[in-house]
């Protein structure tokens, strides 16, 4: 059995700066400032919680105190009286102040500012560590202010913060400022497996993806998900072992989700939504998170060299990477547009889930039309005939690829005739004449685009100037979707072709939207209008 009178956490933090996870930048210059003796009187040190920070300054304070550090050497000993003090917490001269708790100017007059006036009573150095010190009010920065400008030799400032911007420029300015980033996966793996090998446990490569993932970057969180794993008391801890100990990982989730739609995964990304929906996940924090991991998708793929700041594992990034290779930014910014639009229904949908199956069900099925639609090219349209014929295959293989080739040349033959039952028309373009192509309009924006067909057939024509066609519609959702570039493109195609020349189109909303008064949620209406429904 594993019994634990500590917090994991509390046991195992760093003693050296060598030990330090994932902030080599910052040990760096440290350490070297150390060695060649040109400390700082103030520090700041800004990141997200649970990285590091109050541990590189408890180290710092030590390295500058130590009685037995060897010469070019930053480490502390860890063994000296000073070292020992400050490890168990217990010395006078290094004060750690919690500014969210004292957030006021006496505090700060009292315990900071009169007690640097003081020479250290043990150490070398008297060391002020203020966590969280953006809580402090403007009065007693001010008060701070002209003490951490000018302080006494004999005292040093490690101020820490998760919020930067709340601090003062003044403040900032008299500080030498570093900056933590979140723990890289890789890394926090390595350690988190260490760890557990120390407590005596093997665990599943699984679990410790989801305790990553779950901590999000951060030390502290993931070492306390994996104290909690450990409080099993299994010699080996594997994924079913952990179901009902570990909080679903709903990020994790998400992006799941994302990857399926991208890979035309229109099942497996429902699969995947019903069941965060069945763990209680919110959905407009799915639909939050779905657009995060979209906007990074979309950065990244402007700028792959940024891919490995955001701390996803290697299987992670190359999947990222394969479809940055297959995809514009411009499907991207489609996609997050649209479930911006989708997360403001949410709220109105009289099914939570509804507004993200549509989105998955729109980009899924968008995605298969894209794939499968055969742009109309000269060198398409020409006869297989007038080819190059290739190299004859062996003979067991001749039979079968004859038999596709004839297959090929009866769809090119029939694709062809339904070209040529459309009749190109000749001269300007009529609400007459477009509305003898509107039939068969429909018929190809179904067979191509399903997912459009519903909303296409709410337009109607209001007029024609020469090529430009103006419909209306009767909901500005309607109108959002018909404008979007790709779509606006794939109808303008159809329409050219079956009226025989180069049209545009605009759209505008009809006045119905405004002045329906039968009590129905207009977004609701979306909704049906969607499925080609109507609120009754």
């Amino acid at each position: 059995m594993h019994f634990i009178s500590m917090a994991l956490y509390h046991t195992h933090r760093p003693q050296a700066f060598s030990t330090v996870l994932g902030q080599k930048h910052i040990i760096q210059t440290i350490t070297n400032q150390i060695k060649a003796n040109t400390v700082a009187h103030a520090y700041l040190f800004f990141g997200p919680r649970g990285i590091g920070k109050t541990t590189t300054a408890r180290l710092l304070a030590k390295a500058v105190n130590c009685l037995d550090k060897k010469d070019k050497d930053a480490e502390p000993c860890n063994s000296c009286t000073a070292c020992t003090s400050i490890t168990a917490g217990n010395a006078i001269d290094v004060i750690e102040i919690d500014a969210a708790s004292h957030t006021g100017v006496d505090h700060v007059r009292e315990h900071i500012i009169e007690n640097a006036q003081f020479k250290p009573t043990t150490l070398k150095k008297k060391v002020f560590i203020i966590d969280e010190v953006h809580m402090l009010s403007t009065s007693a920065f001010n008060a701070l202010l002209k003490t951490l400008e000018e302080p006494p030799e004999h005292v040093m400032f490690i101020l820490a913060t998760t919020e930067l911007h709340k601090l003062p420029d003044t403040i900032i300015s008299r500080c030498q400022r570093f900056t933590f980033q979140p723990i890289p996966h890789d890394e926090l793996h390595t350690y988190l497996k260490s760890l557990a090998k120390i407590e005596g446990t093997s665990i599943d490569d699984a679990v410790l993806r989801r305790i990553i993932v779950k901590s999000d970057g951060c030390a502290r969180d993931a070492i306390n998900l994996l104290e909690q794993v450990l409080s099993l008391g299994e010699k080996n801890i594997t994924e079913e072992t952990v179901t009902h100990v570990l909080p679903p990982v709903f990020s994790e989730d998400t992006r799941l989700l994302v990857l399926h739609i991208l890979g035309n995964k229109p099942s497996d990304a429902l699969e995947v939504l019903h069941h965060m929906h069945a763990q209680n996940m919110h959905m407009t924090q799915c639909m939050d998170n779905i657009i995060d991991f979209l906007r990074t998708l979309m950065i990244t793929s402007v700028n792959q060299a940024v891919l490995q700041d955001y701390g996803f594992d290697k299987e992670l990034k190359k999947q990222i990477q394969a479809f940055h290779k297959q995809l514009p930014s411009k499907h991207y910014i489609g996609m997050i547009e649209s479930a911006i639009q989708r997360r403001m229904l949410i709220k109105q949908s009289p099914i939570a889930t509804l507004p993200i199956e549509l989105f998955i069900i729109e980009w899924t099925d968008n995605t298969t039309a894209e794939k499968t639609q055969t742009p109309p090219t000269e060198e398409k349209e020409s006869s297989p005939v007038e080819k190059k014929a290739p190299t004859p295959p062996p003979k067991q293989a001749k039979k079968k690829d004859d038999d596709k080739k004839e297959e090929k040349i009866e769809e090119k033959t029939e694709e062809v005739k339904e070209k040529k039952e459309i009749t190109p028309l000749t001269g300007d373009i009529t609400k007459e004449s477009v509305l003898s192509i509107w039939n068969n309009f429909l018929e190809q924006v179904e067979q191509k685009y399903s997912s459009l067909v519903y909303i296409v057939k709410t337009m109607t024509i209001e007029h024609i100037n020469d090529a430009m066609l103006t419909f209306s519609v009767p909901f500005s959702f309607h109108k959002d979707k018909l404008t979007e570039i790709n779509c606006q493109q794939n109808v303008t195609d159809i329409l050219s072709h079956l009226l025989g020349g180069t049209i545009t189109y605009n759209i505008t909303v009809t006045k119905k939207e405004d002045n329906d008064n039968a009590g129905a949620n207009a977004n609701i209406k979306h909704l049906a209008a969607a499925f080609g429904g109507e609120v009754v």
